[in-house]
């Protein structure tokens, strides 16, 4: 059975190659990674690759849940002042959107530790996850969304970036 870590060793492996390749200069294009090469995916951002490759997506999602579980969450109690900050908020506002959130896990913790305050919560997600979590996460909008474009919901308070990979 593939794991995640088989999905990157071999990245990791020839990435050297890949700089080299480059001169060793600092590439700052989505769409030329290391990933990319040795995917032999050219022009294609890892993003895309996940959802041309679901179960690959999975493994990846799942690899970014774990990564998470354990650390400390914002919306612990003493990490952020969640109630002073928020707590305003109406039935009908987006109270926060997880941008890029997978497979929802920082909204439901948050929805678990403060199942009092008011507002909606939405995940943004690209395509293939949103597919993926219809149904399965109650209390949470689903919103197709590419972060590498506009955000769609005007006039947000609070916009939650999830574990980014820059």
């Amino acid at each position: 059975m593939p794991r995640s870590f088989d999905d990157y060793y071999k990245v990791w492996g020839d990435t050297p190659k890949w700089l080299a390749e480059r001169g060793w200069q600092h590439v700052n294009d989505p769409r030329d990674t290391p990933a990319s090469f040795t995917w032999g995916v050219p022009n294609t951002t890892l993003f895309e690759y996940l959802a041309q490759n679901p179960e690959a997506g999975s493994r990846f999602g799942a690899m970014m849940a774990v990564q998470a579980s354990g650390k400390t969450s914002w919306a612990d109690e003493g990490a952020y002042p969640v109630k002073e900050r928020l707590g305003d908020a109406e039935e009908d506002e987006v109270l926060v959107v997880d941008l890029g959130g997978g497979s929802g896990h920082d909204l439901l913790g948050f929805k678990a530790r403060h199942p009092d305050l008011k507002g909606r919560l939405v995940l943004e997600e690209l395509f293939y996850m949103i597919n993926q979590l219809a149904g399965k996460v109650e209390g949470i909008e689903l919103v197709e969304h590419d972060f590498n474009t506009p955000q769609p919901i005007k006039g947000l308070s609070f916009v939650w970036p999830s574990e980014l990979i820059l």
